[in-house]
């Protein structure tokens, strides 16, 4: 299985470098990572993707719509609506098994979380990985109260971001 991650930024570079790790216990034939805007500033990142043996692919030179039609599963890791528009894209393919979003692409599939029962998520083609806020404030509630929440009757988080 062929498996591209669009978006590389935080999160695209360590989740194409787990890939890449765990490739045969996944059955991945290929992790390829697709940088729209190259920036020089992150060549440094985009040289250790080469060197740990990561396909890289850039606007510069691969057509994205070109690339998405060699591959069996999407991880999009773009923000601010741009997973969303590139889901339009992904529903035309016929090859591909699924994709998915992080979680600011709220509505590109359905919402998934580790650890939280997730049956309603088999056989489908397009999930969001809810945000790590999310996941840390449920596995935290989860912590203070345990699996069942139905008691539970308030909570209050306060998430402060680096932007």
């Amino acid at each position: 299985m062929k498996v591209l991650v669009n978006g590389i930024g935080n999160i695209g570079t360590t989740l194409a470098c787990l890939l890449f790790d765990f490739k045969a216990d996944l059955n991945i034939s290929e992790v390829i990572v697709f940088k729209n805007k190259p920036q020089p500033w992150r060549q440094t990142d985009l040289n250790f993707l080469i060197q740990k043996g990561i396909t890289v692919k850039t606007s510069a030179d691969t057509n994205f719509n070109d690339l998405i039609t060699t591959v069996d599963y999407i991880f999009d890791t773009t923000a601010n609506g741009v997973g969303l528009k590139n889901k339009k894209r992904y529903q035309n393919l016929p090859q591909l098994i699924g994709a998915c979003a992080q979680g600011s692409e709220k509505g590109f599939g359905i919402p998934f979380m580790s650890g939280i029962k997730n049956d309603h998520i088999k056989n489908q083609k397009f999930v969001q990985i809810v945000s790590c806020n999310t996941h840390g404030a449920a596995h935290i509630l989860q912590t203070l109260c345990g699996s069942n929440l139905s008691n539970l009757k308030i909570a209050d988080f306060v998430v402060v971001r680096r932007s």
